[in-house]
């Protein structure tokens, strides 16, 4: 792994972690998530199988059930460091907006709707953490989330489970991904 780099995120201009469900790490050609919870990696594995079919979800390269480890391909054009250093494509916005719409028309909701889950491979932005990408009546409990909240207000439950759409509305309207533009 001496070719792989741990992923990181600007926020207001610093560097800081990404998540707290996996350890990621990326290199010019592939993403590795390395999670530590069963729960999480299997999440992440079904949102794979249920969005498959659309251009904007990565190719899988291998999968360790044993360890965890999901690989993807990947490209060094994550979205959240182009707007950092302002080299972002003069279309991010537009092509963000067009997942955004995707996703929505599909019934999924991606309550992590943030720069550092978006990159580019040739000019075609991709995303990750399909953990996040969920349908209205996906289920999960709120003894789930309660280790890994990081902000109280945004993470919406309705008897003892999240509250998708109210969760995911909150992050977009609030604008909880620090995008440069809103996205409403």
């Amino acid at each position: 792994m001496s070719s792989y780099q741990k992923i990181f995120k600007f926020r207001k201009g610093t560097k800081g972690p990404t998540t707290s469900l996996y350890l990621g790490y990326f290199s010019r050609t592939s993403f590795l998530m390395c999670f530590d919870s069963r729960f999480w990696f299997d999440l992440e594995l079904k949102n794979y199988e249920r969005l498959y079919n659309k251009r904007f979800i990565p190719k899988i390269i291998n999968v360790d059930y044993k360890k965890y480890l999901i690989e993807f391909e990947y490209h060094d054009a994550n979205l959240n460091h182009l707007l950092h250093y302002e080299i972002a494509p003069t279309t991010w916005e537009k092509d963000v907006r067009n997942i955004k719409t995707s996703l929505e028309s599909s019934g999924f909701f991606k309550i992590n709707f943030y720069p550092h889950t978006f990159f580019y491979i040739n000019d075609e932005l991709k995303i990750f953490d399909l953990y996040a990408c969920l349908k209205s009546t996906d289920q999960i409990l709120e003894d789930k989330l309660t280790p890994i909240i990081n902000d109280k207000n945004r993470f919406h439950f309705q008897n003892g489970y999240l509250d998708v759409k109210s969760t995911y509305n909150y992050t977009i309207y609030e604008n909880s991904g620090n995008w440069p533009t809103k996205l409403v």
